[in-house]
């Protein structure tokens, strides 16, 4: 994906051809938490995630990009992995739409 080595932060700055995704992209670098897209394999191999990953884990995105330094299973917290799982796994299955909560593991502190 020609997308995933711009950083969000250049977002908003004419960085990509396509306005739209420029301006897709600059909306999810101001909100709250953050977005992403990830491959349906065991450890959710990350194509593109936006910056506020950082914010809420202090983790760098690009430290999830295709796996380059953790996946992003391991901040999710063990305890709840098993039910991402079979979320994601049903909803795909049913072909519809899924909605799991569960817990970051941050990179100091509580997870949230």
């Amino acid at each position: 994906m020609k997308h995933d080595r711009v950083p969000a932060s250049v977002v908003g700055e004419g960085a990509y051809q396509d306005e739209r995704l420029d301006a897709l992209l600059s909306i999810t670098g101001r909100m709250d938490g953050y977005l992403y897209r990830c491959r349906n394999d065991a450890s959710y191999t990350m194509l593109y995630i936006s910056d506020g990953i950082f914010t809420v884990s202090g983790y760098w995105p690009s430290d999830f990009i295709h796996n380059a330094v953790r996946d992003y299973v391991s901040a999710i917290h063990p305890d709840d992995l098993a039910a991402v799982y079979a979320a994601v796994d049903g909803a795909l299955e049913a072909r519809c739409n899924w909605n799991v909560d569960y817990r970051i593991v941050p990179q100091v502190g509580e997870p949230l």
